[in-house]
């Protein structure tokens, strides 16, 4: 092998290696701010599926028209989408404005955050202060959790606001 051919496969190496990088952390990124408000991965079942190994489940093409527009799937009769809608209490998951390769990232970020050959636990995942009771919530822990609703206040890993989907005074509204 020459020197240049060498010098060739490690450049491109560590062009790959970078690129793959920086998917996952684009990918991480997004499930952060776009998914993890009700997805898990290998954390059990939140507001819909943990989403550990759903790369094994279903195909690419798949998980990307199912991302981009949940009821587009479930209304064409795919009997997977409607198993899920069913499943989940016909909750409708929100369109995302995400491009093919944003989905991509992401689905990468699954797969490298999922168990290897394990099935996502099926349990519900519980709220890290699920001991606490909103009869003993202090007035500064109901303001803020107004202001989080609200959108006033973000939310630590930069999800959608609580009042995105949810509405106190207005049960119209998708999700109550």
């Amino acid at each position: 092998m020459s020197k240049n051919s060498k010098k060739t496969g490690l450049v491109l190496l560590t062009i790959f290696s970078c690129s793959m990088l920086f998917a996952q952390s684009s990918g991480e990124t997004t499930f952060k701010q776009v998914c993890a408000a009700c997805h898990t991965i290998a954390q059990g079942k939140l507001v819909g599926p943990d989403l550990a190994n759903v790369h094994q489940r279903r195909s690419e093409d798949w998980l990307i028209k199912f991302i981009k527009s949940s009821q587009s799937v479930v209304n064409s009769g795919d009997s997977v989408a409607l198993q899920l809608f069913n499943e989940f209490n016909q909750l409708i998951m929100p369109d995302n404005n995400l491009t093919e390769e944003q989905i991509k990232s992401v689905i990468q970020y699954i797969a490298s955050q999922s168990p290897a050959g394990k099935e996502a636990p099926q349990t519900t995942a519980s709220a890290k202060n699920s001991g606490k009771s909103v009869a003993d919530a202090s007035e500064r822990e109901i303001k803020r959790g107004e202001r989080l609703f609200a959108g006033k206040h973000r939310l630590s890993n930069g999800g959608p606001t609580c009042n995105s989907c949810h509405h106190v005074k207005n049960d119209n509204i998708i999700a109550g």
